[in-house]
């Protein structure tokens, strides 16, 4: 029996993406090469932060043989277009040196205009051709498949511009990686107690049924508040651009004025069951050139201290998911060009009921960065003993 595959372009940052996929479809058998997963089930990538797009797999042939991927390929073009007469725009990607011998085919298929891409389609390519097929080397194969759902980039663009409150710079509050960060954890009440401008609510609200947003500020509060009435009319005008078959649904929004090391004091608390704890949280000083490695330490410093509250205030309150950021330094001003590493998280679980989450990396973080900025994410996951 065939088992239906599907492939994956994976995002900047492979890690989290990689944990991300594995994450939402349970599927541990896939394989990784250079930017591409293959694996056993089908995810939207709208769903996702950090998929860029998703596809079916027609075959994996092998590469000593070039005809016999022209012959496949020639085969579901016009299988395709059998099944899809009224399409006649078609997107190709192939090696270079096979595109010629595409459009041929393409041209034989029945398709009337055809984009030829020797480079990966970027949502500029899928927004203008929604039909694309790609052939791409994977582990000494080729691959040949369809796209099936691409990113809509055009809506993050949206969140980020419309907004009325918003201070989106690259690497403190990104809209992809609190979906990422969100996409970690199945429960659907998610308290966020550093919550901001409402950020992380902002680029999950179809994720999940309730998110309670606390911050210390009461002008924090508001700025969420009115970031998500704005958001919801955003995500509800694009919904349908996003290749999702059910109806919006928007999650609730309850937000209190609270310390986030003095969780036990909420008023809201009380009210959800079953919640975890998600948020990009406090990560320092954003230092505009390579910190001193003396304000690295003090920064670390304030962090631990900060962090120690929160999650043991977090274990008082039996809640069972934390997932949120820590600093790392990627230079520092020294001879030293290596990033500079937390390493007091195991000091953060002591007399509490946490553990540190493996990831499928194998470790207990995930390195997210930028590029042009000098503080990057280290993602971490507590789960109760």
């Amino acid at each position: 029996m065939h088992i239906k595959q599907y492939f994956y372009k994976l995002g900047h940052c492979q890690d989290l993406a990689i944990e991300e996929y594995s994450f939402l479809t349970g599927d541990r058998s896939y394989i990784v090469d250079r930017g591409w997963l293959l694996g056993k089930v089908l995810v939207n990538t709208n769903l996702t932060g950090s998929l860029v797009f998703s596809g079916s797999v027609l075959g994996l042939v092998s590469q000593n043989d070039f005809s016999k991927v022209l012959e496949l390929l020639k085969f579901e073009l016009l299988a395709f277009r059998e099944a899809n007469p009224e399409i006649k725009k078609l997107g190709l990607h192939l090696p270079k040196k096979y595109l010629s011998d595409a459009l041929v085919l393409a041209k034989k298929s029945g398709f009337k205009k055809v984009n030829l891409a020797a480079k990966v389609p970027n949502f500029g390519s899928w927004k203008h051709v929604r039909t694309w097929f790609l052939v791409i080397s994977f582990r000494n194969q080729w691959l040949i498949g369809k796209i099936d759902t691409y990113s809509n980039q055009e809506l993050w663009s949206l969140l980020d511009q419309n907004l009325p409150h918003r201070n989106m710079k690259p690497g403190i509050i990104n809209l992809k990686l609190a979906r990422s960060l969100l996409n970690l954890s199945k429960k659907l009440t998610i308290w966020d107690p550093f919550c901001g401008q409402g950020g992380l609510l902002v680029a999950g609200l179809d994720l999940k049924q309730n998110f309670l947003a606390s911050d210390i500020l009461s002008s924090c509060l508001l700025q969420t508040q009115e970031n998500f009435i704005e958001a919801k009319s955003i995500w509800k005008k694009n919904w349908k651009h996003l290749n999702f078959n059910n109806d919006f649904s928007p999650a609730n929004l309850v937000t209190e004025i609270l310390d986030a090391r003095h969780l036990s004091l909420s008023k809201h608390f009380a009210f959800f069951k079953e919640l975890a704890i998600v948020t990009e949280g406090y990560l320092g000083d954003n230092f505009s050139q390579p910190p001193k490695l003396l304000d690295a330490h003090l920064e670390l410093q304030k962090i631990h201290d900060l962090w120690s509250q929160v999650i043991l205030q977090a274990s008082k309150l039996r809640i069972t998911e934390l997932v949120f950021c820590l600093p790392v330094y990627l230079q520092i001003q020294t001879t030293h060009s290596k990033p500079f590493w937390p390493k007091f998280q195991n000091e953060l679980i002591k007399n509490t009921c946490y553990r540190f989450y493996q990831f499928t990396n194998q470790k207990s973080g995930i390195l997210y960065n930028r590029s042009n900025n000098y503080v990057g994410h280290l993602i971490v996951k507590l789960i109760s003993d």
